[in-house]
């Protein structure tokens, strides 16, 4: 009998130690039914407990094996797992930092960004210098929305480790999330230069040089993404989608070989077929491409019918609300930063005017990055507010429309800030009760060049207009009338640019700027600079001739 005791208690014991405590009192408890009165059996399952509660017996960390596998559940994303396996494996290792890391990542995997902040600040207590855990504390507060206290975490984090690659990663998504595109951009050289295959770093790499305008670098820097990941649908995407003439021959068969070896079996996808039809149009036969781009779009609109009806009502309501806006006289106030919004629909130009006046010293950009907690958001979903929520929205400042401090940005010599993000429009009663140094600039475009463009351009979310001519066209009438009841009501704070002055002189749209805004931002240092984009949209013809053939077919 002694032999069977001891050898079940050598089990129980090795379960423990490997760290599969549910096995291990399974077999404690086995053993006790089979042996009641054993004294050697009643002490070691009683000392199995006493460890799992209050101490560790066997070392400060899990068995490799057990780490491995948290690892396998949380790369596979099965958080909630991973949370359950370390909740009784923390019992028999309390000081773990390896589990504890693991349950904070698990945390920020289900987007609990206070219990993430709660287990990191407890790695930090017995670590205060562990740069992960630091750049870690930094995620859990960036997905919170303080993207100043993950900031601080990145930039310590970095002070700790100047190799901590995805610290130099994360601190370039904050500062591009700031508008300080020079800055973000400097922070994913670091990264891509201390880990030179970071896949995500030259991505974003990419989009910090589009937003900047500075096209062949940013073609350059998705290039080397795609080089890292030639199966990256995202990569091929973001290179096919830049304008005509700027891919050279090597890109685009590069592009076309990931294509054809990714979505072998998706030809009838839409993703396919608007990757297609950009390389179709790089290799300039315009016409098949617009073919395939009326396939994408064909199956993008019966998704999205739904959406689209919803959409039209929401713009309908909109203007209503325009109508009934009653814009109080406000002087501005001196002191304050002029806050420019760029107003016009999709493909109209605002980004190109804001990278042209982002050149100019004294003007600070924002692009489309708004808080997530801003109340330009807040405007779509709650159309028809009450009056507390509206005085509430009252005497805004731009830290709560953007990660940005007006204090900061006067000591750094800003006078205007701008912005261009499409949920603008959505927000205008908001913007103008709220802001007296709000301003709004409208960018006219010939409207089938945005029809066009619009008709041809793959978007990731919402647009549900975009997918056929007649109601791309409505949305453009609805968006041209909306901006003239704006101008109507409050002409000494709104102002149009025409597109095509644009892209020939954009200087002269600076001094324009200026003019309006009785502001020195500085144009003379400006220097001389012209648009490589066309002024008409290369797909043009092709769009008028199927509005005219669908017009025909509805009389």
């Amino acid at each position: 009998m002694s032999l069977s005791v001891n050898s079940s208690l050598l089990n129980a014991r090795k379960y423990a130690k490997n760290g599969d405590l549910e096995k291990a009192e399974a077999a404690y408890r086995e053993i006790i039914v089979k042996f009641p009165k054993n004294k050697r059996a009643i002490q070691a399952y009683r000392n199995f407990k006493l460890s799992v509660n209050h101490r560790t017996p066997l070392g400060s960390e899990p068995p490799f094996e057990k780490i491995q596998e948290l690892i396998r559940l949380y790369t596979s994303s099965q958080f909630g797992a991973v949370l359950l396996n370390i909740d009784l494996l923390r019992r028999l290792f309390p000081k773990s930092m390896k589990l504890l890391n693991l349950q904070g990542a698990a945390l920020l995997g289900l987007k609990n960004a206070d219990a993430a902040i709660s287990i990191y600040k407890q790695v930090l207590a017995i670590h205060p210098k562990h740069s992960d855990a630091i750049n870690n504390l930094g995620n859990a507060y960036q997905i919170k929305g303080d993207l100043f206290a993950a900031g601080e975490s990145y930039k310590k984090a970095i002070s700790i480790n100047s190799k901590n690659c995805e610290a130099h990663y994360n601190m370039g998504l904050i500062l591009h999330k700031r508008g300080d595109l020079n800055a973000a951009i400097d922070s994913f050289q670091n990264a891509v230069e201390i880990k030179s295959d970071y896949f995500e770093a030259y991505n974003n790499l990419g989009n910090a040089f589009e937003d900047r305008g500075d096209l062949v670098q940013a073609i350059g820097a998705y290039h080397k993404a795609l080089s890292i990941k030639p199966d990256s649908i995202p990569a091929c995407q973001n290179i096919a989608k830049r304008p005509t003439g700027f891919l050279s021959e090597e890109i685009i068969v590069k592009v076309e070989a990931s294509l054809f070896k990714v979505l072998n079996n998706t030809e009838d996808s839409d993703k396919f077929k608007f990757l297609k039809a950009n390389l179709l149009r790089h290799k300039g036969n315009t016409k098949e491409a617009f073919n395939i781009f009326r396939e994408a779009n064909k199956i993008k609109a019966e998704s999205f019918k739904q959406n689209q009806d919803l959409e039209v009502r929401f713009r309908a309501d909109l203007l209503k609300e325009l109508k009934r806006l009653n814009p109080q006289k406000r002087l501005s106030v001196i002191d304050r930063i002029k806050t420019v919004f760029i107003l016009g629909a999709s493909k109209s130009g605002k980004s190109t005017l804001e990278k042209a006046v982002g050149h100019a010293p004294k003007v600070h950009s924002f692009f489309e990055c708004l808080r997530e907690d801003s109340p330009i958001y807040f405007q779509k979903k709650h159309l028809n507010r009450d009056a507390n929520s509206t005085h509430r929205l009252r005497n805004l400042q731009i830290s709560e429309l953007f990660y940005g401090d007006e204090n900061h940005l006067k000591l750094g010599g800003i006078e205007v800030v701008t912005c261009s993000n499409p949920f603008v429009i959505n927000s205008i009663k908001t913007l103008v009760d709220g802001l007296p140094n709000a301003y709004f600039v409208f960018v006219s475009r010939d409207q089938i060049d945005i029809a066009a463009d619009i008709f041809t351009t793959e978007y990731n979310s919402s647009n549900y207009f975009a997918y056929e001519p007649t109601s791309i066209m409505h949305y453009i009438e609805w968006y041209e009338t909306a901006w003239n009841i704006l101008k109507a009501k409050l002409p000494e704070r709104t102002l149009t640019v025409e597109f095509n002055d644009l892209i020939q002189k954009p200087k002269n749209m600076v001094e324009q700027l200026e003019l309006f805004l009785e502001t020195d931002m500085q144009s003379a240092n400006y220097g001389e600079t012209t648009s490589t984009l066309p002024s008409h949209s290369e797909f043009r013809g092709h769009f008028q001739n199927l509005l005219t053939h669908v017009n025909r077919k509805v009389a």
